[in-house]
């Protein structure tokens, strides 16, 4: 009995050392005591009935109840000054021990967190172990140890949710459930019938009607022009046999068209884009009536609807629409328009009603406005005029001119009109450079004068004939007769 109490203690010793050695050199020579999870016991605390060293297998507390008085059993684990110990408990018996639990991890000994506890030395149950390996489980880093089961069978209706036994058991394909958008499960095939009657969306089972790959074609071809769904060929866009070009179209939105041949009434209510030359044989514009005008109005064309009886189509000019104006609103451009042209010689004022010659003053008046853009009138001093009477007062509002090469535009003029209140000749636009190019220069705009005579005065005659005299080819003038 002596030789084998000091035998036992020898091996004991040798195999702290080995253990203490082991755990220097970070060697884990004890297995993971695994995923099982420890019992908690609230509240629990003694102390060592016996001391125990740092390779102890084994530890007796000096309490085994706990504090409704039942004893412990079962899988616990318990801390004694900072270390971490686990062990089989049946009451003050704690037996098969790993020690040294990671504070971490929960289940793994690392041999250099174990220590010899003297006897006496506080002993508490503790759930560090508990919660770190359900810890582990729930992240999927342990294994469940055990059987999981329900209190009773549920419903499971989640595709997440932990299915029992017999839920497997009991699945068959007649079991099914309905298939939808969300729920992986039993469908219907639909026949051609069904299809055309898009207002059913079961069949005769109770499920959803879904179509076979054979319905859908991207061209008539493919399959028949009957019963087919529709479906855009590679390049995305629907294969022109599906439909019916004998049939009245209506758009309306935006619409481009490219080459495209019309050969019915066509009725457009939206925006339409013709890329190409368009030819028409008829052309019907909603809200038209006889003598209405299309014009374009830098934006899109629009209906002019027609005039009242006798006015006349008047152009705005550049950046403005045409519009209807009173028979009474023209350009002055013909002799026809007014009494006679006179012109000024030293001798005293002539009238001229028809083409003259006249070398030293304003030759040949009525040229100048008899509508011919071929004659001239020379203008060969300064202080030479044509006067332009009219038939009866007008208002005056624009004037032009039109020029001729030979002019080299420093030449310059005035108009005058008749005052009849103060019977006088007023200058109306002064310093007037004379057209040197072939061609009417942009209708000036003015202020509307009363009067019933115009002169056109030469100021500065123009250096292009030699500096004898200014050319002037025609001019014209807007007015509007003074009825009341």
């Amino acid at each position: 009995m002596f030789f084998e109490t000091i035998l036992s203690k020898i091996f004991i010793g040798l195999f702290a050392i080995l253990t203490s050695v082991a755990g220097a050199f970070g060697i884990d020579a004890q297995p993971q005591f695994g995923a099982t999870i420890p019992i908690i016991v609230s509240d629990f605390q003694t102390a060592l009935a016996v001391s125990i060293t740092a390779s102890s297998t084994s530890m007796t507390l000096i309490d085994g109840t706990d504090t409704a008085g039942n004893t412990l059993s079962g899988y616990m684990c318990f801390v004694i000054d900072s270390e971490y110990i686990c062990g089989t408990t049946a009451g003050t018996a704690v037996s098969s021990l790993v020690r040294g639990i990671d504070p971490v991890d929960g289940d793994k000994h690392v041999y250099s967190l174990t220590k010899a506890h003297r006897r006496g030395a506080s002993v508490k149950i503790t759930n560090h172990p508990s919660l770190a390996i359900v810890s582990r489980i729930l992240n999927g880093d342990e294994t469940i140890p055990n059987v999981l089961s329900y209190s009773s069978q549920p419903t499971f209706n989640q595709d997440e949710q932990l299915a029992t036994k017999k839920y497997a058991d009991d699945l068959a394909i007649a079991g099914s459930p309905a298939g939808s958008t969300t729920i992986a499960g039993i469908f219907q095939v639909a026949n051609t019938n069904q299809l055309i009657h898009y207002t059913t969306t079961t069949g005769s089972t109770g499920k959803l009607l879904i179509l076979p790959l054979s319905y859908f074609a991207t061209s008539t071809d493919k399959r028949g022009a009957t019963t087919t769904v529709v479906m855009t060929d590679i390049d995305g866009k629907l294969d022109q046999s599906f439909y019916d070009l004998t049939e009245t179209w209506t758009f309306t939105a935006s619409t481009t068209l490219a080459t495209t041949t019309i050969t019915k009434d066509t009725t457009i209510q939206a925006d339409l884009t013709v890329n190409g030359t368009t030819t028409a044989d008829h052309l019907d514009i909603t809200g038209s009536t006889q003598g209405d005008i299309l014009y374009y109005d830098a934006v899109e064309y629009q209906n002019l609807a027609t005039g009242k009886d006798g006015q006349l189509l008047e152009a705005g000019g550049t950046g403005a629409n045409p519009n209807w104006v009173n028979a009474s609103t023209t350009l002055f451009v013909g002799a026809s328009n007014f009494s006679g042209a006179r012109y000024s010689s030293t001798t005293g004022d002539s009238w001229a009603t028809t083409t003259g010659s006249i070398t030293t003053f304003a030759g040949d008046p009525d040229r100048l406005t008899d509508n011919d853009i071929s004659t001239q009138v020379d203008f060969y001093g300064t202080s030479d005029y044509v006067e332009v009477e009219f038939d009866k007062p007008t208002y005056l509002r624009n004037w032009s001119q039109y020029g001729d090469s030979n002019n080299d535009g420093n030449g310059k003029w005035k108009i005058q009109y008749y005052n009849q209140r103060t019977a006088a000749w007023v200058d109306w636009h002064t310093n007037i450079p004379i057209n040197a190019a072939v061609g009417w220069v942009t209708i000036t705009a003015s202020t509307t004068i009363s009067t019933y005579k115009v002169r056109v005065v030469s100021t500065t005659i123009d250096t292009g004939g030699g500096g004898n005299y200014s050319r002037a080819m025609e001019w014209q003038f807007r007015y509007e007769e003074i009825t009341d």
